[in-house]
C-alpha cells in the first residue's frame, strides 16, 4: 500500500493511506470485495472454489502480514498491557483464515463457510474500530497514527520503544500456528530489540532455537533466561548492524 489518498469504504470521504485509519479503510474495502463473491455463490447454494481462495490469499498476504507489521512496529513493547487484547484478537484472525483454509465442500457445508466469513469481517471491522482508538489515545502520541505500511518503509516514525523485551506467549496462540506467528514476530524485530518466549513445551523452544540459529545465526542472539520456578523461556535478541561488520 502506497501513502496517497483513497476513499473510506464506509462514507466515500476521502483519506489518507499514510494514516493507520486509511490504511484500515482499504483493507476492510478489500477484504469485503473478496468477499462479496464468496458470499453471492453461498447464496445459490453453489461452493465458491476459486473465490474462497481469491479471500483466503488476500487474507494471508495482506491482513496477517499488515497484522504482524503493526505488532513489530506499533504496539508498545509488543504484547504488554493494554495491546494484549489487540494481539489476542490478530490471533483470532490467524485462526480463523486457518478455518477458512481448510473449508472444502466435503467437511463445510455452506451455512457453516457463510457464518465463518460473517464472523471473519464483523471481528476485522471491530478490531479496526478498538485498535485505532487504543493507539490514537496513546498519551505520547499528537497526530494521526501512521500506517504500518509507512514505518515498514521508513517514511514516518512513531513511539519510541520502551527498553522492556517483548513477550510473546506460544501456549497463547494456535497450536497449529503459534511457530509461524512467533516466527513472524522475530523476523520483524528491531536492532538491539529482545524478545522473550515462554512456552509450557520446552520442546516448541528447542524447534524456534534451532530454526533462527539456522536462519540467520549472526543477526540474532540466542539465550535460555529463568523463566520463574517451572522452567526458562528462550530470550532473541536482533543484533545491531554495527555488531555484524567485519573487524
Amino acid at each position: 500500500m502506497t501513502a496517497a489518498a483513497t476513499r473510506s469504504p464506509v462514507t466515500g470521504d476521502e483519506l489518507d493511506a499514510s494514516t493507520l485509519a486509511g490504511e484500515h479503510a482499504l483493507l476492510l474495502r478489500d477484504v469485503r470485495r473478496r468477499a462479496a463473491p464468496v458470499l453471492a455463490l453461498l447464496e445459490t447454494d453453489s461452493w465458491p472454489h476459486a473465490q474462497l481462495r481469491m479471500l483466503t490469499g488476500f487474507l494471508r498476504t495482506a491482513v496477517l502480514r499488515q497484522a504482524s507489521d503493526e505488532e513489530a512496529l506499533l504496539f508498545p513493547n509488543g504484547a504488554s498491557a493494554p495491546f494484549a487484547e489487540l494481539t489476542t484478537e490478530h490471533v483470532q484472525l490467524h485462526t480463523l483464515a486457518d478455518q477458512l483454509d481448510r473449508a472444502d465442500a466435503t467437511s463445510c457445508s455452506v451455512a457453516e463457510l457463510r457464518a465463518l466469513i460473517d464472523q471473519l469481517l464483523r471481528v476485522l471491522a471491530h478490531h479496526l474500530v478498538q485498535e485505532r482508538a487504543l493507539l490514537q489515545a496513546l498519551p505520547e502520541r499528537t497526530g494521526p497514527v501512521p500506517s504500518a505500511a509507512d514505518l515498514v518503509a521508513g517514511t514516518q516514525t512513531w513511539l519510541p520503544c520502551d527498553d522492556g523485551p517483548v513477550q510473546i506467549l506460544l501456549d497463547a496462540l494456535p497450536r497449529e500456528r503459534a511457530t509461524q506467528i512467533c516466527l513472524e514476530r522475530l523476523l520483524r524485530l528491531r536492532p538491539g530489540q529482545v524478545a522473550e518466549i515462554h512456552s509450557s513445551h520446552d520442546l516448541d523452544l528447542q524447534r524456534l532455537c534451532r530454526w533462527v540459529h539456522a536462519f540467520d545465526s549472526a543477526g540474532y542472539g540466542l539465550a535460555r533466561v529463568p523463566a520463574g520456578p517451572a522452567g526458562s523461556a528462550l530470550q532473541v535478541t536482533r543484533r545491531h548492524a554495527a555488531w555484524l561488520e567485519p573487524s
